[in-house]
């Protein structure tokens, strides 16, 4: 038995969130959410308080005039995995 199959890691948990998942995961992953009463309450404070504010939340269209027009601070794009992990992250 290979420990690093069952030992839960940072690195693997950061990779599992790159992984496509199939459409039958996903509807399970949503129906155990659902059904979960604790997720359901975290939802309803998530959703409670996005709306209380929203304005918070919203980009102000003057914040992002900068006096230096070349720097660009926009976040990279995340890396979408569909095939296999490259050689370097096999035996996670």
């Amino acid at each position: 038995m290979i420990l690093g199959d069952f030992t839960p890691s940072p690195l693997r948990n950061f990779l599992s969130s790159y992984v496509k998942l199939s459409a039958g995961h996903i509807l399970l992953w949503w129906r155990n959410l659902l059904l979960n009463k604790l997720s359901r309450i975290k939802i309803a404070k998530l959703t409670s308080f996005l709306t209380d504010n929203a304005d918070l939340i919203k980009q102000q269209p003057d914040a992002t005039s900068s006096s230096v027009s070349d720097t660009d601070f926009s976040p990279s794009p995340r890396p979408q995995i569909d095939g296999p992990l490259p050689s370097r992250y096999q035996g996670l």
